[in-house]
């Protein structure tokens, strides 16, 4: 089931008691409450974008809302985006602080000649080349030396006799009997309500409680509502 909550993140949250009852899987009594919460993007859910709350029973007693676990799904969404206010009156400019002097510049001073450039000295000759010397003759190859003997090979041993073929085993039991059906399970409760400013939230939100309806705490099983002693886990979404 998925249920869709618009929230205004400039305006103060207005929100009554809301309870979602979601059928659980048979069970034994004792099974926790889990909410998971995860950020949900524009679109067909929330066109401003929201949270998505996942809720249900923590069958694996592992605290962490698995997959198959979620029993329900409730999105929390933005409101549109109020209108841009008027920009306020700009400021009066201060005063431009006085310019300094300018300190004098001093005299360039004369340049000097350039010298002229001396003459060029004639290239010296190019030396003859000395002859090459003569290469040296390739010594002779040594004789190659006979391969040795190959060794005679050994004999293959005889095979093993086969060992012989173990006893059958027993057939299987007969099937034990159907155990008896487990009692039914109870619903995930979930309630959200205003959180105001405080230590929770500092600009106020939501409080989001979930659990069992199973009479915890002296209520009553079954209720239909998630009263005090059934709450397993309290979440805050606070306003920014």
């Amino acid at each position: 089931m998925k249920r869709r909550i618009s929230v205004s993140v400039v305006s103060p949250f207005l929100f009554g008691l809301v309870s979602l009852g979601c059928a659980a899987t048979q069970g034994d009594e004792g099974v926790g409450s889990l909410i998971a919460t995860e950020t949900e993007p524009s679109g067909e859910n929330c066109p401003n974008g929201g949270v998505k709350l996942n809720h249900g029973t923590d069958d694996d007693f592992d605290d962490v809302l698995d997959e198959e676990e979620i029993q329900g799904v409730e999105y929390i969404c933005n409101g549109a985006t109020g209108p841009v206010g008027p920009a306020g009156q700009d400021g009066e400019d201060g005063e431009d602080g006085a310019t300094g002097p300018t300190g004098p510049s001093g005299p360039t001073g004369p340049q000097g000649r350039t010298g002229e450039t001396g003459p060029e000295g004639p290239s010296g000759a190019t030396g003859p080349t000395g002859p090459a010397g003569p290469e040296g003759p390739t010594g002779d190859v040594g004789p190659e030396g006979p391969p040795g003997e190959t060794g005679p090979t050994g004999p293959t041993g005889d095979t093993g006799p086969e060992g012989p073929e173990g006893p059958q085993g027993q057939p299987a039991g007969p099937k034990g009997d159907t155990g008896d059906k487990g009692d039914p399970g109870f619903t995930s409760l979930i309630n959200i309500v205003d959180e105001p400013p405080g230590a929770n939230c500092p600009n106020g939100g939501l409080k989001i409680q979930s659990g069992i309806d199973n009479g915890d705490g002296g209520g009553f099983a079954r209720s239909g509502s998630l009263e005090p002693g059934e709450v397993d886990q309290t979440q805050y979404l606070c306003s920014v």
